[in-house]
């Protein structure tokens, strides 16, 4: 009585290669694909990208080293489900392959396979970090470190876009007086208005710049910006366009 031998197994790790598509009309989107390995046990299972029953005609799997073919039947022999297929790769000697599943439209997905003699190499080591540069400090002359400058400037840099971020402008008031409130971390200065005489909307009066400082707690070299910003907040909320002058505001 003629026996029939289990197919000797390969244990070498199975790595998957590359993927395309071939032929006229082939769509962007290609297999998904990867290996499951156990002890006794090596699976290859790949996804196709549309239900297999949307035109997929047949597979081949085929041997390149050396040539010959493995497999060939209707994808639906070989489907799990709607779009997954499944193949006991075990008994696959080691050798490159290369599975092709056809289309009725005329192209077909491809999928490059390799079975390895034993386990895959391990990754090279990844490559050491430089190491980190120590900042160079400077000293005067009676050995005390100096300020660090760039870091001074980058500090006040970001202050200045926090506050630039932060600040608002605020309406308290009637249509008639109230005050216009500018609000920044660390900074609120009130300003008093009163509805102008046509065709002026609205006056707001101002500290002179002798007097800034002093009234609004403010540096003197941030009273163009500051006045600046708060008239144009004012005129895209109001549809309004505006003149500074050295004690007011006038909104038209």
């Amino acid at each position: 009585m003629n026996e029939t031998r289990p197919a000797p197994a390969h244990e070498g790790a199975l790595q998957i290669g590359a993927l395309c598509n071939r032929g006229p009309g082939a769509p962007a989107e290609h297999l998904t694909a990867r290996v499951a390995q156990y002890p006794g046990c090596q699976q290859l299972q790949v996804w196709l990208p549309r239900p297999g029953w949307q035109g997929y005609e047949r597979l081949s799997l085929q041997a390149l080293e050396p040539e010959g073919l493995i497999e060939e039947a209707p994808v639906g022999e070989r489907l799990s489900g709607s779009v997954q297929l499944l193949f006991d790769t075990l008994a696959w000697p080691p050798g490159a392959y290369r599975l092709r599943i056809a289309h009725a439209e005329g192209w077909a997905h491809e999928l490059e396979l390799r079975k390895l003699d034993g386990p895959a190499p391990a990754p090279p080591p990844a490559a050491p970090e430089p190491p980190a540069e120590t900042p160079i400090r400077y000293r005067d002359g009676l050995g005390r470190p100096l300020p660090d400058e760039d870091l001074l400037l980058r500090l006040r840099l970001l202050e200045r876009l926090q506050q630039r971020f932060a600040r608002r402008v605020e309406i308290q008031g009637t249509p008639r007086a109230g005050q216009l409130l500018y609000a920044e971390p660390g900074l609120h200065i009130a300003f008093d208005y009163e509805m102008g005489a046509q065709p002026c909307q609205m006056r707001v009066l101002l500290p002179s710049a002798a007097q800034w400082a002093a009234q609004t707690g403010c540096a003197p070299e941030r009273r163009e910006e500051i006045l600046q910003f708060l008239a144009e907040r004012l005129d895209r909320q109001q549809g309004w366009r505006h003149e500074i002058s050295e004690r007011e505001i006038a909104f038209y």
